[in-house]
């Protein structure tokens, strides 16, 4: 929760684009600079009913968050909302998973991106608007393909 409160507001005109990379930029910064918090809440969240809540909390939000976002660009009925949402909880588990890595657990293959938290966000970043706003494109180019997570809006 303290991840939220300390992000100034994405702005409401921001591209797609714009508002994925300030978010995960914000986030690499905080869990960068907030690692042992970051490293007790994942390492207790097993153990501890509260912990594990407060972190539900957040995925909860942030899957809302997303969906609002979608909603307002009149792009939610391009997905299947199951998928889309179980998608969006990937993602965060994914980043999370990937920082824990890379700033909590020092995996020796990782440690040389600890010193780039732009390279960190950008490529998040990547993942997350190709994942939600890419396969739309893909759709755009390619409209008889089958493409899992789209379903057909006629």
């Amino acid at each position: 929760m303290f991840v939220r409160a300390s992000r100034r507001p994405i702005p409401r005109d921001a591209s797609q684009y714009e508002a994925i990379h300030q978010a995960n930029l914000h986030y690499v910064e905080c869990f960068r600079r907030n690692v042992g918090l970051m490293r007790c809440h994942f390492r207790l969240k097993d153990e501890d009913e509260l912990i594990a809540e407060v972190g539900r909390s957040a995925d909860n939000a942030m899957v809302e968050r997303v969906l609002a976002r979608l909603r307002r660009e009149g792009q939610l009925g391009l997905w299947d909302a199951e998928k889309l949402k179980l998608t969006i909880f990937c993602l965060i588990g994914m980043v999370d998973e990937l920082l824990l890595k890379i700033y909590g657990q020092t995996q020796p293959s990782l440690a040389a991106f600890q010193a780039r938290p732009q390279l960190v966000a950008s490529t998040v970043s990547d993942m997350w608007f190709s994942t939600i706003y890419g396969s739309q494109s893909i759709e755009g180019i390619a409209p008889a393909a089958n493409l899992p997570g789209l379903r057909r809006v006629d």
